[in-house]
C-alpha cells in the first residue's frame, strides 16, 4: 500500500478525531524520498538537457 493511502487512514480515523501531529509527519516523511531524488537528479538533467541544445 502506498505511504499516501496508509496517511489517509489517519483522517478517517473514528472516535478518537483526527490525529493531526501523526498525520503531519507521515505526510512528511512521505514526500523526502521522492524530494531527495529529484534534488540529486536536478544536477544531471539540467546538464543532459542543455548539453542537446549546444552545437559544437
Amino acid at each position: 500500500m502506498p505511504i499516501t493511502v496508509g496517511a489517509s487512514f489517519f483522517f478517517s480515523a473514528s472516535g478518537g478525531g483526527i490525529r493531526w501531529g501523526v498525520a503531519a509527519a507521515v505526510m512528511v516523511v512521505s514526500v523526502l524520498p521522492p524530494l531527495a531524488l529529484s534534488l540529486f537528479a536536478y544536477r544531471f538533467i539540467g546538464r543532459a538537457l542543455t548539453a542537446g541544445a549546444v552545437k559544437g
